[in-house]
């Protein structure tokens, strides 16, 4: 059942992807069978940021957890999102410690969320990264 749940968020999310805007990147990793087993997106954030290209709905199948997939799709959407001239963010449940410890150890820092940001940010207790290579 655990498995069936994680593949329909995944295609919900890929269908969310198909309908919003234009100028958001989606990026897919694909096995030989042509199954995606992860995925993640760019888009341009206003809501949270104020501007900046923001990582977002990174996720990788639960049966290909735990063999560097995780890292290697995060060093291609660091490398795929970024923009010159913009900060490179992304938000992450705070319990998620182990997902964290990944976002660090690949130059992402916690960062003060603005003042400003929607209601549903604080109530998901989430926390706000940014990269900051040269802090590794």
């Amino acid at each position: 059942l655990k498995n069936r749940i994680d593949e329909q968020i995944i295609q919900d999310r890929i269908r969310k992807l198909d309908t919003t805007k234009a100028s958001q990147n989606v990026h897919l990793m694909h096995t030989k069978g042509n199954k995606i087993i992860g995925l993640f997106n760019c888009i341009d954030d206003y809501d949270f940021t104020f501007g900046s290209k923001m990582i977002s709905t990174v996720c990788v199948k639960p049966e290909w957890r735990g063999q560097g997939l995780g890292r290697k799709l995060m060093e291609h959407a660091i490398s795929s999102c970024r923009e010159n001239g913009k900060d490179l963010t992304l938000n992450v449940y705070q319990e998620d410690t182990h997902v964290i410890a990944l976002y660090k150890s690949l130059g992402f820092q916690p960062i003060d969320p603005p003042k400003e940001l929607p209601k549903e940010f604080y109530f998901f207790h989430k926390i706000l990264m940014k990269h900051l290579p040269t802090a590794q």
